[in-house]
């Protein structure tokens, strides 16, 4: 029933209190750049300009479960232990070797001496999660691109001399603090908070809906551009609504055009620990909801709380 629903207006299981679950996130990335994005790919790391069919597995011409990069005869169908071409009397018992144990067998394997455990490829190549040329067994910073000569890390630079190196700071020219990820620290203040505020009362939403208008765009972007020049600074988003529906619902809408504000927010480069998102609903008029419609329609707000800091 509605008055127990905290989607009244979407079909969704009593699990999740009447809302329909949240849809799974793609995987955007293309791993292996074969123009078939990871959330598709049955083979995310075919290797270089090696051509895929469109579910991103190697294409294999004769059909015999050889891909055609590594078959030596791809218009001829054969077997695996024969590099894809058909059986040769007596050629097969040498071809089953693998020496260093990877699980690949030496005949496809493009690196058959790597030590033992290291994980590898499909091709037997050491795994390189960074793509610096440096396999993650020897790399100092495998999860970071580096340089050859210095163990797959990258060569710390720290232009501005704050302790942070360039890589990590947000603000690589200007001197700061570790604290503001390098950038000053600009902390607190009173009017700029009353800007942002004052900025807040531009944002509104259609009836019933959570859609940010071109209008609350264009204000969010100016609210970005002052919170980007003071980075140490962190809000609450808070929505209203007037008491026009079911409580429960304009609770869930409230929390809804909350979301909505906090994403565009943090899609336009502003840290998500900096930002929290609640919904109030009808809880907090700040203006007489049992007069004109005009007045109490003024509940409906976005207001932007400064967070104290720890």
């Amino acid at each position: 029933p509605d008055y127990q629903d905290e989607c009244p207006l979407k079909s969704g299981p009593i699990a999740q209190n009447g809302c329909p679950e949240a849809p799974k996130e793609l995987d955007w990335n293309d791993s292996d750049g074969d123009g078939v994005i990871n959330e598709f790919d049955k083979e995310p790391n075919t290797p270089a300009n090696v051509r895929v069919y469109g579910d991103g597995s190697s294409v294999d011409t004769d059909a015999d479960k050889v891909p055609d990069h590594i078959d030596d005869c791809p218009f001829e169908k054969g077997t695996s232990e024969n590099k894809g071409c058909p059986d040769i009397e007596g050629a097969v018992q040498n071809n089953l070797r693998d020496s260093d144990k990877d699980g690949v067998l030496d005949l496809y394997d493009e690196e058959p001496d790597t030590p033992l455990g290291v994980k590898v490829y499909a091709n037997g190549v050491s795994i390189d999660s960074d793509k610096d040329q440096v396999p993650d067994y020897k790399d100092r910073c495998p999860l970071r691109k580096g340089l050859i000569e210095n163990e797959g890390c990258p060569k710390e630079k720290d232009l501005d001399g704050d302790g942070v190196f360039d890589d990590e700071d947000l603000c690589p020219d200007v001197k700061g603090t570790l604290k503001n990820k390098g950038c000053p620290n600009k902390t607190y203040n009173k009017d700029v908070s009353i800007q942002i505020q004052n900025l807040a009362r531009n944002i509104s939403f259609a009836s019933n809906s959570n859609n940010l208008s071109n209008t609350a765009r264009k204000t969010l972007d100016e609210i970005v551009k002052i919170m980007q020049d003071y980075p140490a600074t962190k809000y609450e988003i808070a929505a209203h609504t007037d008491n026009k529906s079911n409580a429960k619902y304009s609770l869930y809408l409230s929390k809804r055009r909350a979301n909505a504000v906090l994403k565009y927010l943090i899609r336009n480069g502003i840290e998500n620990e900096r930002l929290s998102a609640v919904g109030y609903g009808e809880t907090l008029p700040k203006y007489p909801n049992n007069e004109d419609r005009v007045t109490s329609e003024l509940n409906n707000r976005i207001e932007f709380n400064f967070v104290l800091p720890d």
